[in-house]
């Protein structure tokens, strides 16, 4: 998408059309010849097992190992769009710039695939085809090695390498929140230009070499199309594919600046951030719904006249419903679905993706994880509710259709619920516990004179630096009868406790 054209459309017309399958929705059945029998081992044999399972993102492989698009063409390896080229100088110049861009995580990628045992040597060598290609990012084979090694891939990504794939992520969902409001804005396109060539210290010319190559014709077409619904969708595939925890973090607040670059903040803007972080929120508490997702993969087909489908039903309906409501996510993403069609065509009902379940509803499309808070059955229709606000009341979330016979649906809502309940009841505490922490409310007195008033965190660092001695010191707060010896105060015989040095017997005669 030329720039110069993204700002001469001040308006997009939203058009009812669909959009195609922008992140290739068939892929999910072709991935079992994508990857070979080693590479599955690795992963899982259940596509699913690759995003709850190991926690490698196996999803990514899909079309990135070594697959050509066309002769012009690459598979982008995050979200399997294809790279489109519009010369050999244009393609020479763009996999020259992922090398330099990549160079060091590359280095370590290789390094760790020496690591591996001798039963990854076919995975090994598709590895190295896709870096040398750029058609497979090295963080993902760091991410990937680190799995299968049982070591952290925070000790060897680079904190200031990027790759051409994290480049192209953070230039695909910024352009989704510039599309969000319908309206493209001079400062939005500008701020995203300036913040990208500053940010991964690009100059005018490889930014324009990557916004050409990663936005084509074809995708430029499809976006300006988009629905605000199918740009929710979109924002949530991304976030599946993509594998890059420290840049999805710093995504956060990229979202945040491009939706006020203009001065003003949209609602649609807002749904948007909103959910990305709750996406990040979901990522987090993710190892706590994992057993649960499971239980979904199992049953798969949440049939509203029958129990259970066999896969190839399922694999027949998951790409009708995609089309239908869920453009854009993956087949590999869908863990199960919910058809609510009298003769299974699904193109009515929702699915679940292991972040978010995605209905055939235009006003509440996306309904992310961990913004599931508690609900209510009402005539065949889930209504769920998210976190308490400040006076205490669950604000409304969505509602949906979810018809009769859907109680294994509804024991996964129930427990993800509880454990967002949980989680929030956990983090209460441990905001009431940080404020009192703060609140100067001790008074200290030390050899018969005061030390003025103190918060705990503040006796916390004194203790910490040394400069108070829980020998004779006295404490006294509004309440106390008298003053106290510290010590026998719980709350500051807690922190003398985490400072004291034990000291060692006498050493034995010899």
């Amino acid at each position: 998408m030329a720039k110069k054209e993204i700002i001469k459309a001040k308006t997009i017309t939203k058009a009812s059309i669909g959009t195609g399958a922008l992140l290739g929705i068939g892929g999910g059945q072709a991935v079992a010849a994508a990857l070979n029998p080693i590479t599955v081992g690795l992963l899982g044999s259940n596509p699913i097992g690759w995003l709850i399972g190991g926690g490698i993102a196996g999803a990514a492989l899909l079309g990135s190992v070594s697959t050509v698009a066309s002769k012009k063409g690459y598979s982008d390896g995050t979200d399997n769009t294809y790279r489109q080229f519009q010369s050999d100088e244009q393609e020479k110049e763009y996999l020259a710039l992922a090398a330099k861009i990549s160079q060091k995580d590359s280095a370590i990628a290789l390094e760790l695939l020496e690591k591996l045992p001798s039963e990854y040597q076919e995975f090994k060598l598709n590895a190295v085809d896709g870096l040398e290609k750029a058609t497979m990012s090295s963080q993902e084979v760091i991410q990937m090695c680190c799995e299968v090694l049982g070591e952290d891939p925070n000790n060897y990504l680079q904190k200031n390498d990027f790759s051409l794939d994290d480049i192209a992520i953070v230039l695909k969902v910024s352009l989704l929140m510039i599309l969000a409001d319908g309206v493209i804005e001079d400062e939005e396109i500008a701020f995203t230009d300036n913040f990208i060539k500053e940010y991964f210290n690009l100059t005018q010319e490889e930014y324009d070499l990557i916004f050409d190559v990663v936005l084509n014709k074809e995708l430029e077409e499809k976006m300006l199309s988009m629905t605000f619904e199918e740009i929710q969708v979109t924002l949530v595939s991304f976030f599946l594919s993509y594998n890059n925890p420290r840049l999805k973090r710093e995504l956060l607040d990229i979202l945040d600046d491009i939706a006020n670059a203009d001065g003003d903040l949209d609602a649609n803007e807002s749904k948007l951030w909103l959910i990305w972080y709750s996406l990040l929120k979901t990522e987090d508490r993710h190892p706590l719904y994992e057993p649960y997702l499971q239980e979904l993969t199992q049953i798969q087909d949440l049939d509203y006249f029958t129990f259970k489908t066999d896969p190839e039903a399922f694999k027949k309906k998951v790409p009708n419903a995609l089309n239908a409501y869920a453009k854009n996510i993956a087949f590999e993403h869908v863990l199960c679905l919910r058809d609510n069609t009298v003769f299974g065509k699904a193109d009515e009902g929702f699915i679940v993706t292991p972040y978010a379940i995605i209905t055939d509803d235009e006003e509440e499309r996306v309904i992310v994880l961990s913004d599931i808070f508690d609900y209510e059955i009402d005539d065949d229709n889930l209504i769920v509710y998210s976190e308490p606000n400040e006076d205490g009341k669950l604000p409304y979330l969505a509602s949906f259709f979810i018809g009769e016979y859907a109680d294994d649906f509804i024991d996964f809502i129930d427990a993800i619920s509880k454990i967002n309940q949980e989680v929030f009841e956990d983090e209460q505490q441990t905001q009431t516990e940080e404020t009192l922490s703060d609140v100067k409310e001790w008074h200290l007195a030390l050899n018969n004179q005061q030390l003025g008033l103190h918060s705990l965190a503040e006796i916390d660092e004194k203790f910490a630096n040394k400069e108070l001695d829980s020998k004779d010191l006295l404490v006294w707060k509004d309440g106390m009868e008298s003053w106290s010896n510290a010590e026998n105060v719980e709350s500051i015989a807690q922190i003398i406790e985490k400072y004291k040095v034990a000291t060692p017997p006498p050493l034995p005669k010899v």
